[in-house]
């Protein structure tokens, strides 16, 4: 728990560098407008639709959600398709949300930092802030959150070297040697890391899952495949984005969430309720 806490602290560090408020508490009287820039992460149970729920449930500031998403797309495939970069200059945004592709940051985040600061670049031009989307480990590989040391490690980095197909190109201690940084630096590490270079700020999404998983092990924030989020995934992901973008608890608020009477989420109270603490917790406790 230390570790995790450490690193929450580094989080918290870097939200502060260019943010002192959240921030949507600019004006109750105009929605927040945020980009979604991603893949089937954000895709998946409508995650805008459900950060846009949240904040209409809590009374405040509405958030206007759009979004630019593919499917398995790491940012740079963003920047070279061009239509993520399209949508950032015709919109008239608030706050651009980034997510990297799921193992890129651990095995590729020069590449990672590469194509975010081109990003990261056409934002600032249009005015608005940017937001990583700090994302979860895969199920059976919880070592990607964190990062660990690959010659002390060894199943961990075997397991990412075999996901990343580059037994045809290279051997596995040449490969190491490559991705030792985001290998060991993991998730957390390299969206850190990127929001501090470009004094953006860091939804902590991840580490979020990392707690909710360590106080209750019986969650199922994972779908069978180990890799995506279920509906309480999407849930808990929505509550750390409320926080972050709006600057306020989600305590409280309903654990159903519909969009044009199509049920998004639905989750008993009490589930709610813990995951909305510890969305609060992470980001806005440590």
């Amino acid at each position: 728990m230390a570790v995790v806490v450490a690193c929450g602290w580094l989080v918290s560090a870097s939200l502060a560098i260019v943010h002192g408020t959240a921030l949507g508490q600019d004006t109750s009287s105009t929605p927040l407008r945020v980009l979604f820039i991603g893949n089937s992460y954000t895709a998946a149970n409508d995650l805008p639709a459900v950060v846009a729920g949240l904040a209409k449930a809590a009374g405040g500031r509405t958030i206007e959600a759009d979004r630019h998403l593919v499917g398995g797309c790491t940012l740079q495939r963003h920047v070279e398709e061009t239509g993520a970069i399209e949508k950032i200059r015709k919109g008239e945004w608030d706050v651009v949300v980034l997510q990297e592709q799921s193992l890129r940051p651990v095995i590729g985040r020069e590449l990672m930092l590469q194509h975010a600061t081109t990003l990261h670049r056409e934002i600032e031009k249009r005015g608005a802030a940017t937001v990583f989307y700090l994302t979860w480990a895969r199920r059976h590989i919880p070592q990607m959150q964190e990062g660990a040391d690959p010659a002390r490690a060894t199943e961990y980095a075997e397991a990412m070297f075999r996901m990343s197909r580059a037994e045809k190109t290279t051997d596995f201690q040449s490969w190491c040697r490559q991705q030792e940084p985001g290998l060991q630096g993991g998730l957390n590490g390299a969206y850190v890391d990127a929001a501090k270079k470009l004094r953006a700020k860091v939804a902590p999404v991840g580490i979020a899952w990392q707690q909710a998983l360590a106080s209750d092990p019986a969650l199922v924030l994972h779908r069978p495949d180990g890799s995506h989020p279920t509906p309480t995934g999407t849930y808990l992901t929505a509550c750390v984005f409320h926080v972050t973008l709006l600057g306020s608890s989600p305590v409280g608020l309903p654990g159903r969430i519909e969009k044009d009477g199509r049920k998004l989420v639905d989750l008993p109270e009490d589930v709610a309720t813990r995951l909305q603490r510890i969305a609060w917790h992470v980001v806005e406790g440590l």
